[in-house]
């Protein structure tokens, strides 16, 4: 969903956007994540002299990959947020320095605006950087794979590697 900036300048008023947006619609690069569904949105956009201000809520369902067991779960996911969009200046006009108080600033260019990245770069930025898929997730076996959550494995309960069986019959034998 484009928005034309210029419009919305001349227009004086926030630009109200509720409605569904289907999975299809955007495009995760990540091949572990994915969209569980379709996306709801109520945003307000607003435009005062370079500066784009997004503000709303967003809801929708997204398909992780577990990092220890490598099963895919759905998480739901729901955020109120606001977020400061200003024009990506050249970089012969200098560097922009930003305080902790700006770090939901973004940046644009043109004069043409996208939400769906908006919305898109909402729903991604809280997902864990290692995502789980419940607290006592047991993983996979690291000598044969087994998914430890679903079976016992027959490698034994502490697996020796070779290289050190000689220290561990010498400590049985200093016992």
């Amino acid at each position: 969903m484009v928005i034309d900036l210029a419009a919305l300048r001349l227009g004086k008023k926030p630009l109200a956007v509720e409605r569904s947006f289907d999975r299809d619609d955007f495009q995760i690069k990540d091949e572990t994540i994915e969209l569980g569904g379709p996306v709801q949105v109520e945003l307000n956009v607003s435009a005062s002299d370079e500066r784009v201000r997004v503000e709303g809520r967003i809801s929708g369902e997204l398909i992780l990959a577990c990092c220890r067991c490598a099963c895919e779960f759905r998480q739901a996911t729901e955020k109120v947020f606001s977020v400061e969009y200003w024009p990506d200046e050249d970089e012969e006009e200098g560097e922009i320095e930003l305080d902790y108080d700006d770090l939901d600033v973004g940046f644009y260019s043109g004069d043409q605006f996208d939400l769906k990245e908006v919305i898109l770069e909402q729903m991604l930025i809280d997902i864990p950087m290692n995502p789980i898929c419940r607290d006592d997730c047991k993983g996979l076996c690291a000598r044969c794979g087994a998914d430890l959550n679903k079976e016992e494995c027959g490698c034994g309960e502490n697996p020796v590697d070779p290289r050190l069986q000689a220290l561990k019959d010498w400590k049985n034998r200093a016992k």
